[in-house]
């Protein structure tokens, strides 16, 4: 429900949505990366499989599709982290670290940004400074 309401919102702003995912889909990335995406992110998927990588929203962050979140992590050299969505254009990007709770800023270091994926979407929703 929450991520329903949130993305809903998205769309009354303008935010520009791929079509949903399948649950094959997320299933084969998650064993492709040997890791297992929080629910919530999951059920966004399985809604809108990320936002349109061409438009960059107001607050400037963008959640990936999973083809973006295959191609980001396979060009990576820290095969630890697992990034699902940046902050303009690519500056940093948000994700998990295997073995680690919560949500990661990775720019010159790896802040924490917050414990799970409701909490980060809520920041991102607040454009809250925390994020950026």
């Amino acid at each position: 429900m929450f991520i329903s309401t949130a993305i809903e919102r998205w769309r009354d702003k303008g935010v520009l949505l791929n079509k949903a995912a399948t649950d094959e889909q997320i299933r084969a990335m998650e064993d492709l990366l040997h890791f297992a995406f929080p629910v919530a992110l999951r059920n966004f998927w399985l809604q809108a499989d990320g936002f349109y990588e061409d438009d960059l929203p107001e607050g400037f962050i963008r959640i990936w599709s999973i083809e973006r979140v295959l191609y980001e992590h396979a060009t990576r050299e820290d095969k630890t982290f697992i990034g699902f969505a940046d902050f303009m254009l690519n500056s940093w990007a948000y994700g998990f670290f295997i073995g680690k709770e919560g949500i990661y800023k990775d720019c010159d270091s790896h802040l924490p940004v917050c414990n799970s994926f409701e909490t980060w979407v809520h920041l991102v929703e607040e454009d809250s400074n925390y994020l950026h």
